[in-house]
C-alpha cells in the first residue's frame, strides 16, 4: 500500500530510498487501521472483513477517509489497472458495501452508512485537497501553457538537450534542469516534455539524485508520490 494512504496510520513505519526510487514498509503484527475505522468497516462487511483482498481494503479505507471517491482517486493509491479497480468497485457495490452515484467519469462511491459527522469531515478534507489542487493548476496554467512566452523560453533553454537524441554530458543536463526549474515548481512530466525525454529516465537518472544532493527541492517533500508533485531549484 502506498505511503500516502498509510501515513495517517503508520507515519513511522515507512522509509524511502530516493536512489532506487523505492519505498520500504515495516509492518508490525498489529492492524494499521485505527480501531474506530476498523469497527465501522466491520459493521459494513460483517464476517467477510478478514477475507477482504488488499485492493478492497484500500478502496474501503479511502471511502471512509474521504467520504466520496472515484476510480481515478484510487489510482493514486494502487498500482492496479483502472479496469481492475472498476471491477473491484462494481463487486463492492454488488455486495452492498459501497453505494454508487453518478455516471461515466462522474461516477462516485460512498460507504452505505457513513455517519453525518464523518461525511462533514470528509467533505472538508476533500475541499482542502481541491483548494490545494486549484492553486496548483492556476499556477501551472499561467506559465506552463505551451503557447506561453515562459514555456517557449524554457524550450529555448533546453535546446542543447532537446535537439539531440542522446547527450553524454550528464552535467549539462543537470544544469539545464536547474535553469528551467529556477523560477517555478515543474511537474516531472513537464520537465521530461521540455527536454524531450521519457519521464522515467529523467526521474531515475537525474531528479532522484538531484534531490538527494539538495540541488532540487520537491513541492511535497513528505509525499513523494503526491499526484501534484513538482520540483524547483533549491534556494540557499
Amino acid at each position: 500500500m502506498i505511503r500516502k494512504l498509510l501515513e495517517p496510520f503508520a507515519k513511522d513505519l515507512v522509509s524511502e530510498n530516493l536512489d532506487v526510487d523505492m519505498t520500504t514498509l515495516a509492518l508490525p503484527m498489529i492492524s494499521l487501521i485505527p480501531e474506530k475505522v476498523e469497527k465501522e468497516l466491520r459493521d459494513i462487511v460483517s464476517d467477510d472483513y478478514c477475507n477482504l483482498k488488499e485492493l478492497e481494503r484500500i478502496v474501503l479505507v479511502l471511502a471512509h477517509r474521504f467520504g466520496k471517491i472515484g476510480n481515478s482517486d484510487i489510482q493514486h493509491y494502487s498500482e492496479k489497472h483502472p479496469r481492475d479497480i472498476g471491477d473491484c468497485l462494481k463487486n463492492l457495490v454488488d455486495k452492498g458495501w459501497l453505494k454508487k452515484s453518478g455516471h461515466g467519469r462522474g461516477t462516485n462511491y460512498t460507504l452505505p452508512n457513513l455517519s453525518p459527522s464523518l461525511q462533514i469531515q470528509s467533505d472538508q478534507q476533500s475541499s482542502e485537497h481541491l483548494r490545494e489542487d486549484s492553486e496548483h493548476f492556476r499556477e501551472s496554467s499561467e506559465h506552463l501553457r505551451e503557447d506561453s512566452e515562459h514555456y517557449q523560453r524554457l524550450l529555448e533553454i533546453a535546446k542543447p538537450v532537446r535537439d539531440k537524441k542522446k547527450v553524454k554530458d550528464k552535467e549539462l543536463v543537470k544544469e539545464i534542469i536547474l535553469e528551467i526549474c529556477s523560477e517555478h515548481f515543474l511537474p516531472l512530466q513537464t520537465i521530461a516534455d521540455i527536454l524531450k525525454r521519457k519521464r522515467d529516465s529523467i526521474r531515475n537518472h537525474y531528479i532522484n539524485q538531484m534531490l538527494e544532493n539538495e540541488l532540487l527541492e520537491a513541492k511535497y517533500p513528505n509525499h513523494p508520490n503526491h499526484p501534484n508533485q513538482a520540483y524547483k531549484k533549491k534556494s540557499f
